[in-house]
């Protein structure tokens, strides 16, 4: 089991801190008709790249809670859309994998990837690769336009939009593709 993605420091929308992912996800997960999607997206910053992963408790037709973690790349170490979209895909699955052993086995965990299946994208050519990556490792997959984990709740926290009062924890934004890969 990986543990390295929990030892990153953790934060609710509102930036507060979250000392120990797992404790605050025991204490949601409780209560029944819980699923925690988990989604990764990119953006290049100068001469870096902001990885951010978020882990979305949703409890559906009610709302939920996101926290997320940021790592930064240097672009160097991410050189062609096939690497960022497996670095995507393997924070997400490292997350899921860190988190799934201390939840209910009967909670879902969803894994959404930034991957559009559109011929026109240029992350189609590597769809059936990551989400064969997510798969393989047990979990449940989504892609656009339905993985809003990744495309709407990650994309607006690594624009750092979240604190700006443009993103709420109320789940899925209605079905769109957001993304230009």
């Amino acid at each position: 089991m990986t543990t390295e993605m929990l030892q990153r420091e953790w934060r609710t929308l509102h930036r507060e801190p979250v000392p120990d992912l797992l404790r605050a996800l025991e204490e949601l997960v409780l209560a029944q008709d819980r699923v925690i999607h988990i989604g990764t997206d990119a953006q290049k910053v100068d001469k870096r790249i902001d990885f951010v992963t978020c882990v979305v408790v949703l409890t559906p037709g009610k709302g939920g809670r996101v926290f997320y973690t940021r790592i930064r790349k240097p672009r160097e170490e991410v050189r062609s859309l096939r690497q960022k979209l497996f670095t995507e895909a393997w924070l997400s699955v490292e997350t899921a994998m860190a988190i799934e052993p201390s939840i209910p086995s009967t909670l879902p965990i969803v894994v959404h990837l930034d991957v559009n299946p559109d011929k026109k994208w240029a992350s189609s050519r590597h769809i059936n690769e990551v989400v064969g990556l997510v798969m393989g490792q047990g979990f449940e997959v989504l892609f656009k336009p339905d993985a809003w984990a990744a495309s709407h709740t990650a994309d607006h926290v690594v624009k750092n939009k979240h604190h700006t009062g443009q993103l709420s924890a109320r789940g899925p934004a209605p079905a769109r593709s957001t993304g230009r890969r």
